[in-house]
C-alpha cells in the first residue's frame, strides 16, 4: 500500500501539473471522507478515487465532485478481438474498473504482450524490454482511458486496428434526477485521459516496488486476466476499509 504522498510523486510527472496543485486535490479528497487521512496506506481503490479526482477536475474543490459523478459512470458493453480477457476486470462502476486495472496491471500487460506476440515464452530480459516500452508510451498496444462529464471510453489499439472498446455512460436515474450542474451540461465538452503508463505507475506506487520481466512471466504465458476468484485486498473495498 502507499501513502498519498507517495500516490501523487507517481502521477505527477505523467499529469504535467506540479505536485503542490495534485497534493491540493488530494487533501480535498480526505477532507470529504473519500480516501484515509494522511500518513495512512492507501488500498488501489483509494489510489483509483485520486486518480479520478485529480484527472476529472481543472480545480482541488472540485475533486469529490468529480470522483462521485466519474466514478459512478455505469459499464454499457465491452467490445472487440481482447473483450474475453478484458471481462475479467469490468465492474458496474468505472472507479471499481480503475481499481481493478491498477490492482491486475501485470495482468494487463501480459495480455497485450500475449496479443501481439507469437512468443509466448520470452524471457525476463525481453519482456523487461517491452515494460520499458509501455513506461514510456512506445510500445506497439496501448490502452487508453478517456473520460468526459457525461461518459468514459478505455480502448485499445494496434496502430489504425481497434482491439478494444469499453463504454461507461452516466447513470439513468441520476442525470433524470438532476445531478448533473449547468456546467456540466455545457455545450463545450472537457475530455480528459490517460494510458497505462498511469495504471503502472500507480500500481508500483501501491505495491511499493518497480515491476520487473518476472512479474509478467506468468502473466505472458496463461494470458488470463484473472486466476479464478484472485484479487488483492483493496480491491471493491470502501474508502476507509
Amino acid at each position: 500500500m502507499a501513502t498519498l504522498t507517495e500516490i501523487i510523486q507517481a502521477v505527477a510527472p505523467l499529469d504535467g501539473r506540479d505536485k503542490a496543485t495534485l497534493a491540493r486535490h488530494g487533501r480535498a479528497l480526505c477532507q470529504a471522507g473519500l480516501i484515509p487521512v494522511a500518513p495512512a496506506q492507501m488500498t488501489v481503490r483509494h489510489a483509483a478515487v485520486v486518480l479520478l479526482g485529480i484527472y476529472g477536475s481543472p480545480v482541488p474543490e472540485e475533486a469529490p465532485v468529480a470522483v462521485d459523478r466519474l466514478g459512478d459512470l455505469r459499464h454499457q458493453f465491452t467490445d472487440g478481438p481482447l473483450r474475453e480477457g478484458f471481462d475479467g476486470l469490468v465492474e458496474g462502476t468505472l472507479v471499481e474498473t480503475l481499481a481493478n486495472m491498477i490492482d491486475r496491471a501485470p495482468k494487463i500487460i501480459g495480455w497485450i504482450l500475449q496479443a501481439v506476440t507469437s512468443t509466448p515464452d520470452w524471457d525476463h530480459v525481453h519482456l523487461n524490454e517491452q515494460l520499458e516500452q509501455m513506461r514510456q508510451g512506445t510500445a506497439l498496444i496501448d490502452l487508453h482511458v478517456e473520460i468526459s462529464s457525461l461518459a468514459a471510453e478505455i480502448t485499445a489499439g494496434w496502430g489504425s486496428v481497434e482491439l478494444l472498446r469499453c463504454i461507461f455512460m452516466v447513470d439513468a436515474q441520476r442525470f433524470q434526477r438532476g445531478d448533473y450542474n449547468r456546467r456540466v451540461m455545457a455545450d463545450r465538452r472537457v475530455t480528459v485521459g490517460f494510458t497505462l503508463r498511469t495504471i503502472l505507475a500507480l500500481h508500483e506506487a501501491v505495491t511499493g516496488a518497480p515491476m520487473e520481466g518476472r512479474d509478467l512471466g506468468a502473466s505472458h504465458s496463461q494470458g488470463a486476466l484473472y486466476d479464478g476468484d484472485e484479487r488483492s485486498a483493496g480491491v471493491g473495498q470502501g474508502a476507509h476499509s
